[in-house]
């Protein structure tokens, strides 16, 4: 069983265009290159979710295309950002 948050991003102004963010479970994140940047993500994220459930951010992730079939609220290509780098409040 994962503990990844997999977050579905919608553009506020087409809110039916949404893309799959992942932020791994610390557990799976052990020798990872950006386990530090993920961890900060993971933080941020669980206090910023303390707070409220729909938030304005910006986040910045690796592009990731997943494989079919595509789960809910995927692209329709597929890709996700997977996994998140940096999560912060919008300007």
């Amino acid at each position: 069983m994962s503990n990844d948050y997999e977050l579905v991003i919608a553009d506020p102004r087409a809110p039916a265009h949404t893309l799959v963010a992942v932020i791994p479970s610390p557990d799976c994140t052990v020798g990872a290159q950006h386990r530090v940047a993920m961890t900060r993500v993971r933080n941020a994220f669980n206090r910023r979710l303390n707070l409220e459930r729909t938030a304005s951010v910006t986040i910045t992730g690796v592009l990731f295309f997943a494989a079919r079939p595509l789960p809910a609220h995927s692209a329709p290509n597929g890709a996700e950002l997977a996994p998140l780098l940096s999560f912060g409040s919008s300007c």
